[in-house]
Order: C-alpha cells, then sequence, then structure tokens
C-alpha cells in the first residue's frame, strides 16, 4: 500500500466546518466528534489515495488526492459502505453527495458558528475567573497561584521550573557524593577510626554506593526525557497556534531549535 502523505491541516479544518460534524451520507446523523472530543467519524477519499483502493485515479497527484475536493467526512459504517460497493458509490455519486452535504453548512450558517464560538469563548472566561478567584479567596499564604495564563510566559514559567529542579536534582547528587567524605570527617571529630569500614567490600558498602543507580541512572534519564517532551508539547501547539496567530512564529522556530538541540543529545544512560 502506498504511504499516505498527511492531509494538509487547513484542509481537515475546512472540511469540518463544511461538514457540521456530522456523517456526509444521506439521512445519517452520526457525529464527526463526539462530545468530549473524540474522533469517531472517518475522512474519506473519493478516489482512492492507494493503487488498490476503490476508485483510484492514476491522474492524480498526491496533492490532488489529499485535496479538499476529493475528501469527506464520514462516520466509519458509511465509509465502509461506499468502498465495499464502488460499482455503486461512484466518484460522481460520491461528489454529489459531498456537495449536497456541505451546501447544508455553507456561509449562510456562520451566524450559528459565531454564536457557538462566542458561547465557548464565554465558558472559558468563566472557567479561568474561577480558577484566579480561588487564589484570592485563600489567605494561607501558601497558595500556589496561577499566575499569567498566556502561552509564552507560561512557557517560560515551566522552563524556569525545570531548571529548579535540576539545580536541586544536582545538590541531592553532589551530597551522596560526599557522603562517604563527610562521615570520614565526623569520625575524626569523635574519635572514631573509619578504617574498620574498609573491610566491607566495595560493591556492598551503602556509604560508596548508596543511591548509584538514581544518582547515575535514573535522574539523568528523567531530566532529559522532560526537557525533550516539554520541548516536544511546545512545537506542537505552537504549530497548530501559529495557523491562527503568526504572532507566535518566532517562538515556534526557537522551540524547533531547542526540540532539535535537546533530541540530539538524548541518549538513554545505561
Amino acid at each position: 500500500m502506498a504511504r499516505r502523505n498527511t492531509i494538509p491541516n487547513k484542509t481537515l479544518r475546512l472540511l469540518y466546518a463544511h461538514s457540521g460534524n456530522c456523517c456526509a451520507f444521506e439521512g445519517c446523523h452520526n457525529p464527526i466528534f463526539e462530545d468530549d472530543g473524540t474522533l469517531t467519524g472517518e475522512c474519506c477519499h473519493i478516489e482512492a489515495y492507494s493503487k488498490d483502493g476503490p476508485r483510484y485515479n492514476e491522474q492524480q497527484t498526491d496533492e490532488e488526492r489529499n485535496g479538499y475536493g476529493n475528501l469527506v467526512f464520514m462516520c466509519h459504517r458509511h465509509h465502509k459502505i461506499i468502498d465495499s460497493h464502488p460499482e455503486q458509490y461512484t466518484v460522481e455519486k460520491l461528489k454529489t453527495i459531498k456537495k449536497s452535504h456541505e451546501n447544508k453548512y455553507s456561509a449562510q450558517h456562520l451566524e450559528a458558528t459565531d454564536t457557538m464560538l462566542l458561547l465557548l469563548q464565554k465558558d472559558s472566561e468563566r472557567y479561568w475567573t474561577s480558577l484566579h478567584l480561588m487564589d484570592k479567596m485563600d489567605d494561607s499564604g501558601f497558595k500556589m497561584e496561577l499566575g499569567e495564563n498566556d502561552i509564552y510566559s507560561l512557557m517560560e514559567n515551566i522552563k524556569e521550573t525545570y531548571e529548579c529542579l535540576q539545580n536541586n536534582i544536582n545538590s541531592v547528587v553532589e551530597s551522596s557524593r560526599r557522603l562517604q567524605e563527610d562521615l570520614i570527617k565526623e569520625c575524626d571529630k569523635c574519635g572514631i577510626d573509619y578504617s574498620s569500614f574498609d573491610k566491607i567490600p566495595y560493591t556492598e558498602n551503602s556509604l560508596v554506593c548508596r543511591d548509584w543507580e538514581s544518582v547515575n541512572l535514573a535522574f539523568p534519564n528523567c531530566m532529559a526525557m522532560l526537557k525533550t517532551r516539554y520541548c516536544q508539547l511546545c512545537v506542537n501547539l505552537l504549530e497548530k497556534l501559529v495557523v491562527y496567530n503568526q504572532d507566535y512564529l518566532d517562538l515556534l522556530y526557537k522551540c524547533k531549535n531547542e526540540l532539535n538541540d535537546a533530541h540530539k543529545s538524548a541518549y538513554y544512560i545505561d
């Protein structure tokens, strides 16, 4: 089977906007996305992407195959039906189905869409207001406040917290490595002969090997993974945001470079 190139996000958004969140098959009301955001619908090719697929057109380019005109949202059931009976569901019939369905959700329905967006915006405002209210009502003095919630500030705050965690781990690691040295000094102060500890084999001496796996394996691997995943999350998030707001473009390039650098050095210590 041919390898499928990714359908552009812009195309998927346009398809969804004209789908009404409903399967395009006539008479079907199955949703594309459930109320909880679960994707249960499928993006169907009218003329197959793969050579062995139904209604394949060898004259099409990959761009045309993944283009808006060759795609339609349907539920799993009807996707299976149209692909199992290509002689009945021809290219012409499917394009008619697509056009008829999408006409229901053309520009004349944008007013309803704007209303939905306004409701979502108000709900978001209520949510954040309630969280910030928790900060103001707490009088313990120890409540961790949310602070700023814009993307850049949050990313910087997480990065600072990561660096603080790394510094604390470094302190614990250094303290663990100085354990034997510190004990020798304390023994000298108390007039205790530390040389008796030398009788213990190196591999069994907890003063020498204490926290060895955490210090040399667990901590470095965990922090490297955390940094890489954080950079990856930032890039994935900004790639979606930049489609709507070009102001995030410079930050996206910066995060891509950070992910590239982090990934280059991301090797498990074993």
